[in-house]
């Protein structure tokens, strides 16, 4: 930084009319600044070390957005084979469960053809057993229709 020439700047003040007092207070309060004031050389430097930690975030954000597209990218495999997963055990119990009821169906419709066929038989029975007594009865009254008008020999 150029070092700033305060006798001269007190000079050149005293001389366009200002008292020596305020010039030297002026001088005092601009060389105080000047000292806080950055030269190019002290912008560029910073500058650099800006460029350098803008750099170095942008690695940062890079690879922390690689790592996530990974983290993003894994997790949805692992669902996919998850929903798949579960995809089959559903589809295992659910083919359970029609098998299932299949069986039970079956079960039930031989068991109905069974008491059906039992029904048939009992009441076949009935029937044949309605027929012999009608069969009976009628060849009774025939013989004795015979007998009364006598076509039959005693």
């Amino acid at each position: 930084m150029p070092v700033f020439d305060t006798h001269k700047a007190v000079k050149a003040l005293t001389g366009a009319g200002f008292p020596a007092h305020q010039a030297e207070a002026l001088v005092e309060v601009v060389g105080e600044e000047h000292e806080a004031l950055a030269t190019k050389a002290d912008l560029q430097s910073q500058e650099r070390v800006l460029r350098g930690d803008i750099r170095s975030l942008e690695q940062k954000v890079e690879s922390g957005l690689q790592s996530l597209e990974q983290k993003i990218e894994s997790d949805r495999q692992s669902l996919e084979q998850k929903i798949e997963s579960d995809r089959q055990s559903l589809e295992q119990k659910i083919e359970s469960e029609v098998q299932s009821l299949e069986q039970k169906t079956d079960a039930r419709i031989d068991l109905l053809e069974q008491k059906f066929n039992s029904d048939m038989r009992a009441s076949e029975l009935r029937m044949r057993l309605v027929l012999g007594a009608y069969l009976f009865a009628a060849t009774t009254l025939m013989i004795a229709v015979m007998l009364a008008l006598e076509l039959l020999p005693r």
